[in-house]
């Protein structure tokens, strides 16, 4: 199963489920609300390999 880190909003990772859908895989989104700057909480940090948003 793929992990997909998601903001709602944002068009990549909408094109990401949509490729994923289209793809026939199994994945699962954990929502990431970019405002309240969960991305750079230490939750988030320790389940990604890399900091940086793309």
């Amino acid at each position: 199963m793929i992990t997909l880190y998601d903001r709602w909003r944002a068009s990549a990772t909408y094109r990401a489920r949509t490729a994923l859908d289209l793809a026939g895989q199994d994945w699962a989104t954990v929502p990431v609300n970019l405002p309240r700057a969960e991305h750079e909480g230490d939750a988030h940090l320790a389940a990604i390999r890399r900091a940086p948003l793309p």
